[in-house]
């Protein structure tokens, strides 16, 4: 406020030197203005500029910042899949190594036990039968399924998908943060330069001098230029990056991953509850058959067991 105020007093001082005596002033001839109005008219015009470069530079830091902020939670949601898709893999190798690695090999072994059960004698037969059954138990809790393996490839490869998607979307902002940046600091040259524009226009306004007032005239060209150029090519450039961040953004939501895996997590489920609910009701069944059994039979002191007690014994027969 205090620079704004200075130069509305140096202002107000051209003016009234502009409206001098009719009389020779400095070399000036008679009933022409002084050439302090045309330097107070000059610094009027830079300090639009620089109110201008100062506006400019504010909004595009400001763009600049939130286009930024927009790139790290973009970049957190593409660190977040890629975890996630890292850990499905781990868990998928786990799985691939419970698989056996020859399936020709593994069902020749399994021809080789039926031959050697059909062979056996009658007294062996049942004790390789109970081997092949407690071995067949054991792999069935250990072997992963075959649906169970797809799925998880399945998901694996969704996760990779868009993990590549969101890893497109957060590179689509560099271009913005660039032309955001080179626009905020070429507002600030023509910033400087109204400036440097002020200040030799109150050197030629104090001295009286013309070369000084050329020169800033110079600057407040240059500052125009400066924030004219700055604008016509960031703006050409934030166009084009604002199309690809929105088709970027546009895939990404277009995959509708959730909704995909939404049908397979409620067949997994069902499933579960298919093969745990007898399970389930089995256990509490058994849980609960020693607490009917113990409330069922009487308890000493009880009125069933005081009738007990109390009946007479029949007598004997002689």
């Amino acid at each position: 406020m205090g620079e704004m105020e200075e130069l509305a007093e140096k202002i107000e001082e051209a003016a009234h030197e502009g409206h001098g005596h009719g009389h020779e002033k400095h070399g000036e001839k008679p009933g022409k203005p002084g050439i302090a109005k045309y330097i107070g008219l000059t610094m009027a015009v830079l300090g639009v500029l620089l109110a201008v470069c100062s506006a400019m530079v504010g909004g595009s830091r400001t763009d600049l910042i939130a286009t930024m902020v927009e790139q790290t939670a973009t970049s957190n949601q593409y660190q977040s899949i890629a975890m996630k898709y890292r850990t499905l893999m781990a868990q998928l190798q786990q799985l691939h190594a419970l698989l056996p690695s020859d399936p020709h090999e593994f069902a020749a072994a399994d021809n080789q036990i039926v031959t050697l059960e059909n062979s056996a004698t009658a007294d062996g037969a049942p004790s390789i039968k109970v081997v092949r059954l407690e071995a067949d138990k054991i792999l069935n809790t250990v072997t992963p399924t075959g649906s169970d393996v797809l799925r998880f490839v399945s998901l694996v490869r969704d996760y990779d998908k868009e993990r590549e998607v969101a890893k497109k979307w957060t590179e689509s902002y560099e271009d913005e943060i660039h032309a955001y940046s080179e626009a905020t600091e070429h507002y600030e040259w023509g910033q400087l330069c109204a400036e440097f524009g002020i200040v030799l226009a109150s050197i030629a306004l104090l001295l009286n001098s013309r070369l000084s007032w050329t020169g800033s005239m110079i600057m407040g060209a240059a500052s125009a230029s400066i924030v004219l150029w700055a604008y016509t090519s960031s703006h050409a450039e934030l166009v084009k990056a604002g199309s690809e961040i929105t088709e970027a953004k546009k895939v990404y939501h277009g995959l509708k991953m959730e909704e995909q895996q939404a049908h397979g997590d409620e067949e997994l489920l069902k499933d579960i509850e298919r093969i745990e609910a007898p399970v389930a009701s089995a256990e509490r069944a058994a849980a609960a058959a020693p607490h009917a059994t113990a409330s069922s039979a009487p308890t000493p002191g009880s009125a069933a067991h005081k009738e007990g007690a109390e009946k007479p014994e029949p007598p004997a027969h002689h």
